[in-house]
């Protein structure tokens, strides 16, 4: 689930819809990406070396490509 806490105030923005449009106040652009195209092997690693962080990136190199092409319009 997508939340985002409002540091000087605590408050929370809650759902996926919410924080995308509190983001795109700020031109923020949010999207929810499938983690299931991540291999195995990566799945609950929260500390990658910088192999493993370059293998998630090329994973979502499409995707990465397509907000690069998007950003550009």
């Amino acid at each position: 689930m997508a939340e985002i806490r409002i540091r000087n105030t605590n408050e929370i923005i809650a759902g996926e819809e919410n924080v995308r449009d509190l983001l795109s106040q700020f031109d923020v652009i949010y999207e929810h990406w499938n983690t299931d195209k991540i291999p195995n092997a990566l799945h609950d690693n929260f500390t990658l070396n910088d192999e493993q962080k370059a293998e998630i990136l090329n994973t979502y190199n499409a995707e990465i490509k397509e907000l690069k092409r998007l950003s550009s319009i």
